[in-house]
Order: C-alpha cells, then structure tokens, then sequence
C-alpha cells in the first residue's frame, strides 16, 4: 500500500483551512471536509497520475482539485508528498512547490 506525507506547509495548509471551516461552517463540516482531504490524499498515493502535470510551475509536480481546494503534490515510489493545499483564488511563488 502507498502512503502519502504532507511537507510542513501542507500542514500549515491543512491548520489553516480547518480554522476556517470551523469558524466559517462549524465543527462537523470542518470534520467531514477534513476526512474527505485525507481520501483525496490516500487516492493520489495510490494513484498519483491522477492530477494534472504542472511542469511550467516545477518539474515534477502534479496538481488535484478536491472541491474549492487545489493539492500540490509530487510522485514518489512510495506514494506522494504533499506540497501545498490552496484555495483557488491563491497563487504563491513557485519556490514553495520545491520537493523536500
């Protein structure tokens, strides 16, 4: 089975977005949304070409819409690792996509 790790900005990420859901929607929908990342995380571990290529951001890295949310993310033997979790309307400077 392949598993995925989240770099210490797709934590941040993840923190973030929670607080807002929580504040925003409530703890139940901040729980649910949360357990329905973790899926999209663990189905890109499996399969990790099922995002799309952004070559023209960083070699490598591949990206996957879960519902207002884009997941950064690059491939690797054992799975992937989480880039970045960002809202759509966020854009950040290619040196945060870096592989660790």
């Amino acid at each position: 089975m392949k598993t995925f790790t989240c770099s210490n900005a797709a934590v941040t990420d993840l923190h973030a977005i929670a607080n807002y859901t929580v504040a925003h929607f409530g703890a139940d929908h901040a729980r649910h949304y949360g357990e329905g990342v973790e899926h999209c995380f663990e189905l890109l571990a499996e399969n990790p070409h099922a995002g799309t290529a952004m070559e023209q951001i960083c070699p490598g890295l591949r990206c996957f819409e879960y519902r207002n949310h884009s997941v950064f993310y690059f491939e690797k033997k054992s799975g992937c690792i989480i880039m970045r979790v960002l809202h759509h309307g966020t854009q950040q400077p290619r040196q945060y996509y870096r592989s660790e």
